[in-house]
């Protein structure tokens, strides 16, 4: 046993007074000033002088007031000299043993007695009798003043220096030994010396009981109160954080089985008010963290019974407590269920088994430490039912909702990507739908998803084809989650919105259209092949479903309006992803001029099988009405006559070979060419077809002599028409014979005319002739754009070389850096070099109609200052006589292109003259 040895001024007391003995009335201790008044002396007596009677006697007359006095502060004094707290001493281990606490009491106190606690108690009687009044208790009063003079001197300082000074960091454990030892020198003397004084001088137990409790309290408030709050509240935190992580199995997601949790089987178990003796699930001895997990709920357990002892087990300690639960439930279902979104979820299942039998189990294992923490072993069925309910079936709901509110609180922070993984993540879906249960989490989901999807969506980085897909992404996951629509009306409006003021989202949606529905995983962003897949799935529901949704008394899965509808909500008739698409622009005329565009450019471009370009057509049709896509219509049939006219005309005029195509086949097939010259045609309803480019170029003889037979067949098969050609939009199969290798390629008609103009040059010196560009753009009468371009197509595909600047000649053969390079395209250049847009956008047939107008939108701009769309166009309607023959949509493309190109800019929401 270590002790601390006495300070040096003791030891010199202990050496005098063993030299000099003196009586215990003769001590140097001064008075304590928590000593009571004393009354004056009569005149002439001296203060504590002595008087007859022997020391301790307790016969004192009561008729001489002077004597008692005196003889009362002697026994006062003697009595506090022995209660009174050594400042050297201090807790160590061992000192809780009641024989080690006397020994080391007796010894920091050699000069007094127990007896002067006695004697001051039989003198208070006598003084105030045997009634129970404040008198008879100043002795309890002052020594628990001495105690917090103490603990706050002393007491701790210790503590400070356990944990904070040593060379290592205390712990909470060490922070309590130091409490229990301070807490069983404190106790000692009252319960050895002090109590059994009272027992003796008041027979009645009621005193004793009562002094007993108080000063237990009021140690536990000084406790309370002076320990060092925000270090013990961290230590506690720390510790606390390690356990809890250790019982519940975070981390590395075990439970304490061994395994990790799973669903049960059935979700429908009973919940009643739980206690203690409710949690009696058998602890398997197979799992290797049992041991640990054992140990650790020891722990937790065994530091709140000593707290609760200490009188820190309540309000700061619980506190500490129900963060570190709360912080510990939100990390269970973070790292658990963060990827889980298999479908069907049986995440919700799995988080309530956790809270019942594992969360729960240590909160009331926790506060039954804390409520009983002195009747551990006390029999249940002796106990009230308030005592054994701990948790209560009210309180244990609450705490599977928390859980289930934590979800849904991930899922809504997942949401974006669970959007972006449909349907992979539907069990997600199914887990956000049990929380979104009232107007704050749904206006939570709305604000949070809408601030997300502006970061991470709705900015120039990603695609029009990225925004779609995720646009019909969100559609399909809302309308799982709300199928009344309200929360999708109000997440996709800054979607929407966004998707009107990109130049390209109309075309977008109608290439998708016109897609082919892509099958598993094989899918084509640029596409946005979903768009088909809708268009067949609305076709069917459409035929499935009754018109009117609202009274379809069959329909076994109808539900209310959400509770945040609004009174007059009712859901658009354009719920489904290809309403909810085609509903982006305000008129159809946009989409179905676009439709048209993009399937005038289709039609061709190449021959092909023209059931996908039928079918959407007439699935377009149940919407927007036969007369709205009537031109569309033309163009589909026009492509499909002109092939069998094309058959007869090259019959009558012997255009046909004997490697002729067999019928059906309009173009020639490129990977089986043939020597002869074959010309087909498709012949097209002017009237019926977007504007096309009409420029011409001067195309080979051999070519043009069979375009003139051509015209004269048509015009026997059709009198009264006549074919106008538009060369720039064909399609030419090329065979090229080198010396070391053979060409095919399938090219535009001015491609191919820029490459038989190097045919039957007059060789050179140096080798086969060359051509320039200023050249070939006089001799084909060609835009030198075009034959660049298609000079750079036959360089890359090593068909020509270029000799020097802007001169080219035909690479007849080979050599070895050549052969490395042969069929590898330099970047940007494809299979067709430069795309040319056959049909003319509609910005392009707009500035060619509105060009006219230019002068007068210039003036209105200069004279009256910037002004909005609507302005421009009401006083256009005004100005120009016979008013203005364009719709709003057709001058807010034509003043788009001259803001990118022309004399205008475009600054919140008005046009004016760029500066």
């Amino acid at each position: 046993m270590i002790t601390l040895a006495p300070p040096a001024g003791e030891a010199r007391k202990r050496i005098f007074s063993a030299v000099f003995p003196q009586s215990i009335h003769a001590s140097s201790q001064p008075t304590p000033e928590a000593t009571p008044g004393t009354q004056f002396t009569a005149p002439g007596q001296a203060f504590g002088g002595h008087d007859d009677a022997a020391p301790g006697s307790f016969d004192v007359p009561p008729t001489d007031p002077v004597a008692q006095q005196i003889r009362w502060e002697r026994a006062w004094h003697a009595a506090t000299s022995f209660l009174r707290v050594p400042n050297a001493l201090a807790p160590f281990p061992g000192i809780q043993d009641a024989r080690t606490l006397e020994r080391e009491w007796i010894e920091y106190h050699p000069l007094s007695s127990p007896e002067g606690i006695t004697e001051l108690l039989h003198l208070d009687i006598t003084r105030v009798g045997q009634k129970d009044s404040l008198a008879n208790h100043a002795l309890v009063e002052w020594y628990m003043n001495e105690v917090r003079r103490h603990f706050v001197e002393f007491g701790t300082q210790r503590l400070q220096s356990v944990l904070y000074q040593d060379p290592r960091r205390g712990t909470i454990q060490d922070g309590i030994q130091i409490l229990q030892g301070l807490q069983a020198i404190y106790v000692f003397p009252f319960l050895q010396y002090v109590l059994p004084a009272y027992r003796d001088t008041y027979p009645s137990g009621d005193v004793v009981s009562r002094l007993q409790t108080q000063f237990e309290k009021d140690l536990k408030i000084t406790f309370a109160n002076f320990i060092p709050q925000a270090e013990f509240k961290t230590l506690l935190d720390e510790f606390l954080r390690t356990k809890v992580t250790v019982v519940l199995g975070l981390g590395g997601g075990k439970n304490e089985h061994g395994g990790h949790d799973e669903a049960p089987e059935s979700e429908d178990q009973p919940m009643v008010d739980v206690g203690l003796e409710d949690f009696h699930a058998p602890i398997s001895s197979t799992g290797g963290g049992d041991a640990e997990i054992q140990e650790a709920r020891s722990n937790v357990l065994h530091i709140f019974k000593s707290l609760e002892i200490l009188g820190l087990g309540a309000g700061r300690s619980q506190r500490v407590f129900a963060e570190v639960m709360n912080d510990a439930m939100s990390r269970y279902v973070t790292e658990t269920f963060a990827d889980q979104w298999q479908a069907p979820s049986k995440v919700i299942v799995s988080l309530r088994d956790w809270v019942q039998n594992h969360f729960a189990r240590l909160v009331v294992e926790v506060l039954h430490c804390i409520r009983h923490a002195q009747q551990t072993n006390y029999p249940r069925e002796k106990r009230s039912v308030r005592d054994r309910e701990v948790v209560t079936l009210e309180q244990m709901g609450r705490w599977c909702d928390m859980s289930v509110g934590r979800l849904g609180r991930l899922r809504i922070t997942q949401l974006f990507d669970i959007v972006v993984e449909w349907d992979a993540s539907r069990g997600a879906v199914e887990d956000l739908k049990t929380y979104l249960g009232s107007p704050t989490t749904r206006s939570h989901l709305v604000h949070s998803f809408t601030a997300v999807l502006s970061q991470r969506l709705l900015h120039p980085g990603a695609s029009t084809a990225e925004i779609l897909q995720m646009y019909i992404s969100l559609i399909r996951v809302f309308t799982l989650l709300d199928p009344k629509g309200v929360l999708i009306e109000r997440v996709a409006r800054p979607v929407r919105r966004y998707l009107r003021e990109r130049d390209d989202t109309v075309k977008v949606i109608v290439n998708g259209l016109l897609s082919k529905a892509a099958r598993g995983n094989d899918t084509n962003s640029s596409e946005l092949s979903d768009l088909a897949v809708e268009l067949n799935r609305a076709s069917d529901r459409a035929a499935q479903t009754d018109d009117d949704q609202e009274l379809n008394w069959d329909d076994m899965n109808w539900t209310p309006d959400p509770i945040d509808a609004g009174p007059d909500y009712k859901r658009s008739q354009n719920a489904d992803v290809i309403g909810s698409v085609m509903s982006l622009f305000d008129s159809k005329e946009v989409l179905i001029r676009e439709f048209q565009q993009v399937i005038g450019e289709r039609l061709l471009r190449k021959s092909f099988n023209l059931e996908q370009e039928v079918r959407v057509l007439e699935l377009l049709k149940l919407r927007f009405g036969e007369g709205s896509l009537q031109a569309s219509e033309v163009m589909l049939r026009d492509v499909e006559v002109s092939g069998a006219l094309d058959r007869t005309i090259r019959e009558k005029q012997g255009l046909v070979s004997k490697e002729s195509h067999p019928p059906g086949r309009i173009q020639a097939d490129p990977t089986q060419p043939t020597l002869d010259t074959q010309i087909h045609a498709k012949i097209l309803s002017r009237l019926f077809w977007p504007q096309l480019h009409e420029e011409g170029f001067t195309l080979p003889s051999k070519i043009l002599q069979m375009q003139q037979r051509y015209e004269q067949g048509f015009e026997a098969v059709k009198p009264s028409r006549k074919l106008t050609w538009l060369n720039l939009l064909g399609q030419v199969t090329v065979e090229l014979e080198l010396d070391d290798r053979r060409i095919v390629e399938e090219v535009t008609t001015w491609q191919a005319s820029v490459i038989y103009a190097f045919q039957d040059l007059p060789a050179s010196e140096s080798g086969p002739g060359s051509r320039t560009v200023d050249e070939l753009v006089m001799q084909l009468s060609m835009d030198e754009h075009l034959v660049r371009s298609a000079l750079r197509f036959w360089a890359s595909k090593r068909a020509l070389r270029e000799v020097s600047q802007d001169a080219f000649r035909v690479l007849e053969s080979l050599d070895d850096t050549d052969a490395e390079l042969h069929g590898v395209a330099p970047a940007g250049t494809g299979s067709h070099g430069e795309e040319m847009q056959l049909t003319k956008s509609a910005e392009e047939v707009a500035a060619a109609k509105m060009k006219g107008y230019l002068p007068f939108i210039v003036g209105m701009l200069t004279n009256g200052g910037p002004m909005p769309l609507q302005q421009i166009a009401t006083m256009l309607k005004f100005a120009v006589a016979g008013g203005f023959p364009f719709s709003d949509d057709e001058l807010r493309d034509y003043l788009r292109m001259m803001v990118q190109d022309g004399p205008l800019d475009f600054v919140n929401g008005r046009y004016k003259i760029r500066s």
